[in-house]
């Protein structure tokens, strides 16, 4: 299947609209890799309006890469955190536009419609020695607290490696340029990622821990380049 790179047609029209898993997005026939390939192409063919879905992508599985090989996780648990890292927001293809492109306070049914992209995207990642990645991608947004998305499992259910997901992704949204705003520095990055750990939204430890990590290494988002504009919602 050939994904037109400036566009892409998948995105609710409504919100409340049912959940249509379209079949021209599966595929019987090919490897875990192929999918993988495949899935990345369809995130990269998102591109409405300064909307950028490809570069928050490649953010959070560059930095889920990073920071499991710090914390000693095994290659395998390595490999499966970056790829779902990678495909985490994969769901937003099917996210009604006005949520993705918006700047201003989500109202209710917009904040309802941004839960539902967890639950999409792991409905699209079916290739069986992918399991694992769509476990962490459906739970990527399940908070501590217990309060989170798309499900509310109490925080201990919550995978260790979607954990990690959790706290790279808020870190990497509150780096990135977005069209509304400038990229933000790294320690205002942290002061907000911080903030969400205290609000019991992502794991305060692994906060600390990639703190650390980044106080030793360096890292600029790819939407730090003059010619990339993203938006990303978190």
């Amino acid at each position: 299947m050939t994904i037109d790179p400036h566009t892409c047609r998948w995105h609710r029209n409504e919100y409340g609209q049912d959940f249509h898993l379209p079949s021209e997005l599966l595929h019987d026939d090919e490897s875990a890799a192929d999918a993988v390939t495949r899935l990345f192409g369809i995130i990269r063919g998102c591109n409405h309006d300064g909307y950028l879905l490809e570069h928050h992508s490649i953010d959070v599985g560059d930095l889920c890469n990073r920071f499991a090989r710090h914390l000693g996780f095994t290659e395998v648990e390595v490999e499966t955190v970056a790829t779902a890292g990678l495909l985490h927001d994969v769901g937003k293809i099917f996210t009604n536009l006005d949520v993705l492109t918006g700047t201003g306070k989500f109202t209710d049914e917009m904040a309802t419609e941004m839960k539902r992209h967890p639950s999409d995207g792991a409905a699209l990642i079916v290739h069986p020695e992918l399991a694992d990645v769509s476990e962490l991608v459906l739970r990527h947004h399940e908070w501590p607290s217990g309060a989170g998305y798309p499900n509310a499992i109490p925080g201990h259910e919550i995978p260790p490696l979607a954990r990690v997901i959790s706290v790279v992704d808020w870190y990497a949204a509150c780096r990135e340029r977005r069209t509304y705003r400038p990229e933000l520095s790294h320690e205002r990055a942290m002061e907000l990622t911080y903030l969400a750990a205290r609000e019991g939204k992502i794991d305060l430890l692994l906060t600390e821990l990639l703190e650390r990590m980044l106080a030793r290494e360096s890292w600029r988002p790819s939407s730090s380049e003059p010619e990339r504009v993203v938006h990303a919602a978190s």
